[in-house]
């Protein structure tokens, strides 16, 4: 059976408004893949017990939790509580241990202390390798300015259309990035006089 969130309506009452919120959490936990076999009345019995109304629950109000951050949403194994109370729970969840596992088992592997330092250390260089151009324009010194620019020229006519986004793609870093370099380019030209790469 397909489930589907409600569609907004204007004027809906009160029990069109709490089936609302068990649909959008029965729809959310079918697109985290988690079992829902609560039924409306159930889950409304549910806020009854938390001494709760539909109202509160939200992103920074009630969250319907299961124990353990396990098991599928029914009777007996999920209740409503505050959402800090969830993020608390989540934090040492099976599913949040295994991620943060899958982060570190190559600086686990390696057995020495040398050999962790030098994970780190080619982490670091592969990384700066990448980001390269991510480095803040404001830090970059004058001749660095005028690389990025000259390079940025010599990939897009800038006075065409779309030479931005075009520019972003070619060198795999956002837009943002692209007009930051021109602005400060920009800049050292009018402090420094009509060219600045003399």
């Amino acid at each position: 059976m397909e489930f589907r969130a409600l569609p907004p309506r204007l004027h809906m009452n009160e029990e069109s408004k709490c089936y609302r919120k068990f649909s959008n959490k029965r729809v959310n936990a079918k697109k985290e893949k988690i079992e829902f076999k609560l039924t409306f009345e159930e889950w409304k019995k549910l806020l009854i017990e938390a001494k709760i109304s539909y109202n509160d629950i939200g992103i920074k109000g009630y969250h319907l939790a299961r124990f353990n951050d396990s098991g599928p949403y029914e009777v007996g194994n999920c209740r409503f509580v505050y959402y800090l109370d969830n993020l608390k729970e989540k934090k040492f969840s099976q599913k949040s241990k295994e991620a943060s596992t899958k982060n570190i088992t190559t600086y686990n592997k390696s057995t020495s202390k040398e050999e962790r330092q030098r994970t780190i250390q080619k982490f670091k260089e592969t990384w700066s390798k990448k980001r390269e151009h991510y480095k803040p324009h404001n830090i970059l010194s004058r001749e660095d300015v005028i690389k990025k620019y000259e390079l940025i020229t010599s990939l897009v006519d800038l006075n065409r259309r779309g030479a931005i986004s075009k520019a972003a793609k070619l060198l795999n870093c956002s837009h943002t990035c692209i007009r930051r370099y021109i602005n400060r380019y920009n800049k050292l030209q009018k402090v420094g006089g009509s060219n600045p790469s003399t």
